[in-house]
């Protein structure tokens, strides 16, 4: 091959590879944004309504843990897929760097990039948001419940 065509080559997947690190940075600020704002909002516009609390605050307690336990379950699966979806990204990533140093006859292992526990530290992000709206949102029902009294 000659060095034209390698810097050419080269190029190509070091551009893919900017564009796939870029791809993986957008992802996580949509989903996050997403996830982390959306339902918050929507306990903001449930909070506003009053009636919406009254009625939910007369849910049976075992209907409230079984919603919030779909929630909870909700973010797990949200995190785990937005894991799966940065990994797939990270491992096409690694293949570009494979050839790349294929190509220049370099350690593949020195530019392979390994984010291992991304998986666990997703879920956990999204479960903590999670707990985080089912916290806020029990609290308004109780102090409205107080009011209530």
């Amino acid at each position: 091959m000659d060095t034209v065509s390698l810097q050419t080559l080269a190029s190509h997947f070091t551009k893919e590879i900017e564009l796939a690190t870029q791809l993986i940075i957008e992802q996580r600020t949509k989903n996050n944004l997403i996830v982390a704002l959306g339902p918050f909002l929507i306990l903001g516009a449930i909070a506003a309504s009053s009636r919406a609390i009254d009625i939910i605050s007369e849910f049976p307690r075992k209907t409230l843990v079984l919603l919030s336990l779909f929630l909870l379950l909700s973010y797990a699966t949200l995190g785990y897929l937005s894991a799966q979806v940065e990994l797939n990204i990270w491992i096409q990533a690694n293949r570009w760097r494979t050839e790349l140093s294929t190509l220049y006859g370099m350690d593949k292992d020195a530019f392979i990039y390994s984010p291992d526990g991304l998986t666990a530290t997703y879920i956990g992000i999204y479960l903590a948001i999670g707990m985080a709206f089912l916290s806020i949102f029990f609290l308004i029902v109780g102090i409205k419940q107080r009011k209530k009294a």
